[in-house]
């Protein structure tokens, strides 16, 4: 029936918008221009936010006020407010 392609279809689609934000910190472990490309996807960009969430829990930090602006890495500018920032170009986007 149709509602079970639109179905397989959505799960396919929402796979396929996963893969960019676990591709991309292997493509770039250190962020980049990856990472942001990977954020124009809504699932993309929530694990990428979980990428940040496991770095600064890594280092006993978390994610506060503080650290959202700062960098995960030393080498980018990429920071938790950067994922949220393009999850707000998201919602103008799509």
């Amino acid at each position: 029936s149709t509602s079970r392609v639109a179905g397989t279809a959505a799960q396919l689609a929402y796979a396929a918008a996963t893969l960019p934000g676990f591709i991309a910190p292997l493509a770039a472990p250190y962020a980049g221009t990856w990472w942001y490309l990977a954020c124009l996807f809504p699932p993309s960009a929530a694990s990428l936010f979980a990428a940040c969430l496991v770095n600064w829990e890594i280092v006993s930090v978390g994610i506060s006020w503080h650290t959202a602006a700062l960098p995960v890495s030393q080498g980018s500018a990429f920071s938790v407010n950067t994922v949220l920032a393009m999850l707000a170009l998201d919602v103008v986007l799509y």
